[in-house]
């Protein structure tokens, strides 16, 4: 997948390789890279919501009969089950949603491509990115067979096993790992009652089951002394990030 040659431009040694200072001619430096990578990182999880919105969209105007389809009503309904935003009345981002002309019902392939392509990127994460018996291994496996074989067979002859999810888990939990930011996968009461210091950043699993509860736990962490000036991330146990 495009998205896995993606990986290569984030890397500081192969970027220094032709990205120079137009006056000096010096290789672009690691720590800018690092920050590039901060910036591209941040709020992914409201992207990767965002893009289930789209998948949800692009499947469900396809899937139902379109006599009597109210198409704002369901897409506001979509926005409201997938991202933490709300439709706004006289709005209609569908009417101008260009994907659904093309990919039709299968905008999801976006996301799934990425999950692969996390896959497959670990291959050349082991061994090195510029690694030739990695390439050459993967230009043989997937590349030269092309549209003759089907992709997951390909996936699966460089790999050595059906592709699996856990790489795209990875890519999600890492950011919650980064600058101090804690998940506490515990109750609002023991989260309050812990004796250390809070973290600059915090994230909360909370089981809530819908978005006005989670709205609820959020208003009463933020009112919290301990908490005051501290961002909070709330996240429902079954993934779905509601706000921050």
């Amino acid at each position: 997948p495009s998205q896995m040659l993606e990986e290569w431009i984030w890397d500081p040694a192969v970027l220094a390789r032709f990205a120079r200072h137009v006056d000096g001619g010096e290789p672009i430096p690691p720590g800018l890279v690092a920050r590039m990578k901060a910036a591209d990182e941040y709020g992914k999880g409201l992207q990767v919501r965002q893009q289930m919105f789209y998948a949800a969209v692009s499947l469900e105007l396809h899937r139902r009969p379109p006599e009597g389809l109210d198409t704002t009503a369901l897409v506001a309904a979509l926005q409201r089950r997938y991202t933490p935003f709300r439709h706004v009345d006289g709005t209609y981002f569908h009417e101008s949603f260009g994907h659904l002309d093309g990919y039709s019902a299968i905008y999801y392939t976006y996301m799934w491509s990425l999950v692969i392509a996390k896959d497959l990127f670990g291959e050349f994460r082991a061994a090195g990115l510029m690694d030739p018996a990695t390439a050459r291994r993967y230009r043989r496996a997937v590349l030269e067979p092309g549209g003759l074989r089907p992709a997951a067979a390909l996936v699966q002859d460089f790999l050595g096993r059906p592709s699996g999810f856990e790489a795209y888990r990875a890519w999600l939990e890492a950011v919650l790992m980064r600058g101090g930011l804690r998940v506490a996968a515990c109750s609002e009461a023991e989260l309050l009652a812990m004796p250390d210091v809070v973290p600059p950043r915090l994230a909360f699993l909370d089981d809530a089951s819908s978005y006005d509860g989670r709205m609820a736990s959020l208003a009463k962490l933020r009112a919290h002394p301990r908490l005051r000036g501290v961002p909070v991330v709330v996240l429902a146990r079954d993934a779905d990030i509601e706000s921050f």
